[in-house]
C-alpha cells in the first residue's frame, strides 16, 4: 500500500469515505496526486527546498479553497469537508501547513421537527420495524447507523427485567469512529414498539438470541438495516404527509431522518434538573476534556436523569397502559390473520373436492364402481343365484 492508503487505513469507514471525496476533488484541481506530493516532500533536502515546497503547496491549497468558496451550491460545512482531508494529509507526512479553514458560518437547512409531526410519521408508517426504528432514534438519541449495529445482548439485562427506562449499552466497536463505549436508555413508548416488532419477528412473547440484531432487513436473516433505505422510507412518508417539500438541487430537505435525533437533543435537556452534558453523553458525543475525566458513569444516576428527561420525550398522547393493550391486541391480530389465511387455503382445497364430487362424470364413475363391487359380492355370497 502507498502512503495515502496507509494514512486512510487509520481512519473509520465513514471518515474514509468522506476524505476520499475531498482528495479526488483536490487531485483534479491540482492535476497531481497525494502520492506525488509525498514523493516531492521526501526529496526535499535543504532549507531552501523546504521553503519552496511549503510556499508552493500553501498557494495551491489556498487556490483550492478559493475555488470552493466560489461554488455557491456548496454549503460552508461541505467546503470544510473537502479542505480538511488535504490539511490532514500534510500533517500526516510531517509537513503541517498553516492554512485557515473557511469561516464557520453554517447555513441550517433543516428546521425543528415537532412532536405532532413525529407522531404523524410513526402513525403513517406501515411496517412495525420502521415504527420502532424511528421512535427509538427520537427517544434514545442514537445515530441510525449505531442503532442498526446493536444486538439483543446490548439491551438484554434491562429488557428481561422489564426495567423502564431500558438501558442500551453501546460498545466501542459499534460506536461512530469507535470513539468510546457509552449507554443511553429507551422510555416506555420505544419499549412498546420494539417489543411489538420482536413479537412479529420471533413470535409473541419470545425474545431474540444474544447475537440477533435489534433490527434486521429480513425477519429470517440477521442482516443489518440499510440506512439509505430507511432514509428513503422516512423521506417518502414526510413528503406524502406534506411535512416537507422536495429539496432544491444540492440542498437537503427541511425535515430528514436525522431531524428525529435533533429533536432528542433539544427536548431531553429541557428539564431543569437535566444538564446538557447528560444529553451529549447519551448521544455518544465527545465531551469536554474535563468532563471526559470527571463526568459520572453511574448507570443509576443516568437512569434517574433520563426518567426526568423522558417527560419531554413522549410522542403519542396515548397512555402507556393502553399502548400495552393495543400492542397485545395487534400482535394477537397478526397471529389470527396468519391462522385465518391457513384456514382459507384449507377451505379452498375442500371446495375443490366438493366441486369434484358434485360433477356428473365423477358421480357416474363412482356409482359404476359401487354397483360393480355390489354385484361381485352378491355373486360370491349367492353362487346359485341367476
Amino acid at each position: 500500500m502507498g502512503i495515502v492508503e496507509n494514512w486512510l487505513a487509520e481512519l473509520s469507514h465513514n471518515t474514509k469515505l468522506g476524505y476520499r471525496k475531498g482528495i479526488d476533488r483536490f487531485q483534479k484541481f491540482c492535476n497531481c496526486s497525494l502520492e506525488d506530493i509525498s514523493k516531492e516532500w521526501n526529496s526535499v533536502r535543504t532549507y531552501e527546498q523546504d521553503h519552496l515546497f511549503e510556499r508552493k503547496w500553501k498557494r495551491n491549497i489556498k487556490a483550492f479553497k478559493a475555488s470552493l468558496s466560489l461554488n455557491e451550491e456548496l454549503a460552508t460545512s461541505t467546503r470544510q469537508a473537502y479542505l480538511i482531508p488535504i490539511l490532514s494529509f500534510f500533517r500526516y507526512i510531517d509537513k503541517p501547513l498553516n492554512v485557515k479553514l473557511h469561516r464557520n458560518t453554517v447555513t441550517y437547512h433543516n428546521r425543528d421537527i415537532t412532536r405532532e409531526e413525529i407522531d404523524s410519521i410513526v402513525a403513517n408508517t406501515s411496517h412495525i420495524r420502521e415504527k420502532a426504528f424511528f421512535t427509538m432514534i427520537a427517544q434514545t438519541g442514537l445515530r441510525p447507523v449505531v442503532l442498526s449495529r446493536l444486538q439483543y445482548f446490548d439491551i438484554k439485562e434491562d429488557w428481561e427485567n422489564r426495567a423502564v427506562p431500558c438501558r442500551i449499552n453501546v460498545p466501542k466497536k459499534k460506536n461512530k469512529g469507535e470513539y468510546k463505549q457509552h449507554f443511553t436508555f429507551m422510555p416506555q413508548e420505544s419499549v412498546n414498539y420494539l417489543r411489538k416488532y420482536f413479537d412479529s419477528r420471533f413470535g409473541i412473547g419470545n425474545n431474540p438470541n444474544n447475537e440477533d440484531l435489534l433490527f434486521s432487513q429480513d425477519d429470517k436473516e440477521n442482516i443489518p438495516l440499510n440506512i439509505g433505505s430507511e432514509t428513503n422510507i422516512f423521506s417518502r412518508i414526510v413528503l406524502k404527509l406534506g411535512i416537507t417539500e422536495i429539496a432544491h438541487k444540492g440542498k437537503p430537505k427541511e425535515i430528514r431522518m436525522y431531524s428525529l435525533r435533533k429533536w432528542f437533543r433539544n427536548r431531553s435537556s429541557e428539564h431543569e434538573k437535566v444538564d446538557s452534558t447528560f444529553t451529549h453523553f447519551w448521544m455518544g458525543h465527545k465531551l469536554y476534556m474535563q468532563d471526559e475525566h470527571y463526568f459520572t458513569n453511574n448507570p443509576e444516576t443516568h437512569r434517574d436523569k433520563f426518567k426526568k428527561a423522558s417527560e419531554y420525550l413522549k410522542i403519542s398522547d396515548m397512555p402507556d397502559t393502553d399502548k400495552e393493550k393495543v400492542r397485545y391486541l395487534e400482535a394477537k391480530l397478526l397471529t389470527t390473520e396468519t391462522e385465518s389465511k391457513k384456514m382459507k387455503e384449507e377451505l379452498q382445497q375442500l371446495r375443490k373436492e366438493v366441486d369434484k364430487l358434485s360433477s356428473d362424470e365423477y358421480f357416474n364413475e363412482k356409482l359404476g364402481e359401487v354397483i360393480a363391487e355390489f354385484n361381485k359380492r352378491f355373486k360370491e355370497e349367492n353362487p346359485d343365484a341367476h
